[in-house]
């Protein structure tokens, strides 16, 4: 049997009576014989499917919202696989399409869309799709913000933490834990109960008693549930670290649960100190232990896979004449340790530092900030210096990249903050001198090395910020910043739009200001240092002085080594995926250079599917076995096309046409019960289980039915046919011109009666002419157009169609087609 042909289809309108179909949604098709394509219809799709690419205009197949809330989508040329616009991502153009999902259901559903490497498809990691999870301290679906405080003396004061509600931060219920002089912080489950636990850098902590220290300095953790309200005093566990800054979580050794790695401050302590979990919640120091030249100052540290090698690898900050370091990570018989790595003295001074892809050629660079560089005779001091990533996991010793900022405090380049599909770099600028500077900076990415002038910006109205924290705190899926201040009594929070500006507004000079203001304490004159930690709660959350990895209740469709990988990683943070070969260009069911990918999951019997290529051939099905249940709780209500959810990396040269994200496991219906799932029915309301086709246009022949012809001549050779599925049983049908002239344009005529008079030497029959739809015939003188069917109502109705063309050997100099009584549904 011959594959099954599924032309796709594009939505009508029906106005007035009149079948009308818009030009720029209408389908035209030359006399290029068709490969096979395999390809669901639209029948099937539920509420809460969000679709793009050539239907993005179509409200009706949207969510709520839908594609009217799709930040940045950029169609290009040449078309996609349907003769529509397809779409690209970066760099070839400066977007990711961003949407967002209304009552989309993690427990199951389908990631469907065409896809085209337009070159070489790179070895390294290249991300079609993405969805955020979202996990939180109280364990609901609504970010928390985690506020660190200190004061000019090093004693004991509160950090905070407001929880997320619908509507926002509760302000006036938070939870505090006494602490001492707080820096790093990070959350995981690191005892294994399922609720999160906070792990919080005390730069004076002072509770050890055994064994008995002589510097001032610990990791505390605190373990959940969290709940507003509390006062919490006492740390469950306390680990031993000297003058704690940096705090990195994430589970380095791939096994046993979340890890974490700490920068110690002390000068003559190691610079980096790393805790390993058992399995069971006890932590202790196994990391591979540096040499003397690391031993320093450090103060923020930084975690990403920098060499695409599948193993952490760690960035550290000196705040002194020695260099900093990034730290190459390996894995030795399950165990992690880190090599003495690449250093540059030329990013000596530093405070904070980050990894990101901030060049956005998929590998991800260092940045780090040094609030006391020199930029010479009547310059503020401070810049940001960006080294720049080989493509291998190498760096130089000196930054490409070098932008002169007012004394970085922190830095962040992990956000993308403007929604434009490309890294930015947040900055808590310092006070200079006795005069405050009244903003902080976000520089817009992408940045390229020896580009003249500085990069463009956004600037946050706060007096001398040294500590900032990105995640939405609104439940819109934009991230929202917190900026503390040093020496304010309260802090501002700004609530963004999806183009990074404040919801509050501007002021004259174009700074953002603030949503509201925090009450928090200023820090300057510390002698422990002006810093203080914040973080937002949430999966991927960024935070002061560290960074926080968690991939939990999240989804992600990439392309490496040749390979499409699928995976769901459920609300404990276990992984499911499947794996398949990603087609060749030559594959049989490649059309137009697109291939077909279809990614499904149901949580309840732990069904995680890749569906690459034709379905009738078993073969091109890749379950993930064995299948284990697994629950998946909440997601963040913005997905990511072309991107993963923290725009570290996005595919370069690829196209995408068609994109459905659906809470339906598409694969699993059958309506008519033939055996044949609707998706790849060729007629899915009628029972056909031999799937008869006879001319292989995909309308199986036991439903394909042809539109009445009412007998009208026209007058020369145009003539028109819809056959198809019927209409009025929300099917579709092949509408075909034949014998017109070629390259001419062809009016579809549509009207709610007929009624034929004299026209131009034929006869004219819609009355009146309600639709007019002009499209251009091919070079044989045919175009075809797919016609969907109406809804499922009460009343059919009967809608009039003609065909007319401009013809010169006619005696009127037109062709008029015979006329159709179009039956559907409205």
């Amino acid at each position: 049997m011959a594959p099954a042909f599924r032309r796709h289809l594009v939505p009508g309108v029906l106005l007035a009576g009149a079948l009308l179909m818009p030009a720029p949604m209408a389908q035209q098709r030359g006399a290029t014989p068709e490969l096979p394509l395999t390809h669901a219809p639209i029948s099937g799709l539920d509420q809460h499917t969000l679709v793009l690419g050539q239907f993005e205009t179509s409200q009706d197949l949207t969510s709520p919202g839908g594609s009217t809330e799709v930040k940045t989508t950029f169609s290009i040329s040449p078309l996609g696989i349907f003769g529509s616009k397809s779409l690209r991502v970066p760099p070839e153009t400066a977007g990711v399409a961003i949407h967002k999902l209304s009552g989309f259901n993690p427990d199951q559903g389908t990631i469907e869309m065409w896809v085209n490497p337009t070159f070489t498809v790179d070895p390294a990691r290249q991300y079609l799709f993405s969805l955020e999870g979202r996990r939180s301290l109280d364990g609901d679906a609504h970010s928390d913000l985690i506020v660190g405080e200190t004061n000019v003396s090093p004693s004991t004061n509160d950090t905070i933490i407001y929880f997320g509600t619908p509507t926002g931060l509760d302000l006036f219920n938070p939870t505090t834990i006494e602490t001492q002089t707080t820096r790093g912080l990070g959350m995981a489950d690191f005892d294994g109960d399922g609720d999160l636990d906070l792990m919080i850098s005390n730069n004076q902590g002072d509770t050890l008693t055994s064994p008995v220290t002589t510097t001032l300095g610990e990791i505390q953790r605190h373990d959940g549930p969290f709940l507003g309200g509390q006062d919490r005093n006492g740390p469950d566990m306390v680990y031993e670290v000297d003058e704690p800054q940096g705090l990195a979580v994430a589970d380095f050794d791939a096994e046993d649960g979340p890890d974490f790695v700490a920068a110690s401050y002390r000068p003559v302590s190691p610079a980096l100190i790393g805790f390993s979990n058992n399995g069971s919640g006890t932590l202790a120091p196994t990391f591979a232990s540096l040499g003397v030249e690391h031993v320093t100052s450090a103060e923020g540290v930084a975690v990403g896979d920098v060499n695409n090698d599948g193993v952490l690898d760690i960035l550290y900050g000196s705040f002194s004449a020695q260099p900093s370091y990034m730290m190459p990570g390996f894995l030795i018989a399950g165990e992690y340790g880190f090599s003495e790595g690449l250093k540059s003295s030329r990013s000596n001074e530093t405070l904070g530092v980050s990894i990101g892809d901030v060049t956005g050629d998929g590998w991800p660079d260092a940045v780090l900030a040094q609030p006391l560089f020199d930029n010479g005779p009547g310059e503020v001091p401070g810049r940001l210096a960006i080294h720049v990533n080989d493509g291998a996991g190498g760096f130089s010793s000196t930054p490409e990249i070098r932008i002169k900022t007012p004394r970085p405090f922190t830095v962040s380049a992990t956000k993308d903050i403007d929604n434009d599909g490309h890294l930015d770099i947040l900055v808590a600028n310092w006070r200079f001198g006795p005069i405050t500077i009244p903003s902080s900076t976000a520089y817009l990415g992408p940045f390229v090395p020896g580009s003249p002038g500085a990069p463009p910006k956004l600037e946050f109205l706060v007096d001398d910020g040294v500590a900032t924290a990105m995640g939405d705190l609104d439940g819109d899926g934009i991230d929202d910043l917190f900026i503390h201040s040093s020496t304010a009594f309260a802090s501002p929070v700004f609530l963004l739009d999806e183009n990074g500006v404040s919801k509050a507004g501007q002021d004259g000079l174009s700074r953002n200001l603030p949503s509201y203001m925090l009450p928090t304490l200023p820090t300057a004159g510390n002698v422990a240092g002006e810093g203080a930690g914040a973080m937002v709660a949430q999966v991927g959350g960024t935070t002061t002085y560290g960074t926080h990895l968690d991939a939990s209740n999240s989804f992600e469709l990439y392309v490496e080594d040749g390979n499409i990988v699928f995976a769901v990683t459920d609300d404990t943070g276990v992984r499911h995926a499947t794996t398949a070969p990603f087609p060749a260009r030559s594959a049989p069911d490649m059309q137009n250079g697109f291939h077909h990918i279809q990614a499904q999951w149901r949580a309840a019997d732990g069904l995680v599917e890749l569906r690459v290529g034709h379905p009738d051939n078993p073969g091109n099905v890749y379950p993930r076995i064995p299948a284990v249940p697994f629950d998946v709780d909440a997601v963040s209500p913005v997905f990511r096309l072309g991107s993963d959810s923290e725009n570290q990396r996005r595919p370069a040269g690829w196209r995408m046409d068609d994109v459905r994200i659906s809470t339906v496991v598409r694969s699993g219906q059958d309506a008519d019960s033939d055996g044949w799932e609707d998706d790849w029915d060729n007629c899915p309301y009628l029972h056909n289980p031999d799937q008869a086709d006879w001319n292989d246009d995909g309308i199986g022949d036991g439903c394909r039915t042809c539109q009445p012809d009412l007998g009208v001549p026209g007058a020369g050779s145009l003539s028109i046919t819809l056959c198809g599925e019927p209409l009025y049983r929300g099917g579709v049908a092949l509408l075909t011109v034949s014998g017109s002239p070629p390259g001419v344009p062809v009016l579809l005529l549509t009207g709610p009666v007929a009624a034929p008079r004299p026209f131009r030497g034929g006869m004219l029959v819609p009355s009146p002419v309600q639709g007019v739809t002009a499209m251009r015939s091919d070079a044989f003188g045919r175009l075809e157009v797919t016609v969907p069917g109406g809804t499922h109502g009460s009343d059919t109705e009967v809608v009039i169609l003609q065909a007319v063309a401009p013809d010169a050997t006619q005696p009127g100099g037109l062709s008029l087609s015979n006329a159709l009584a179009v039956e559907r549904l409205p």
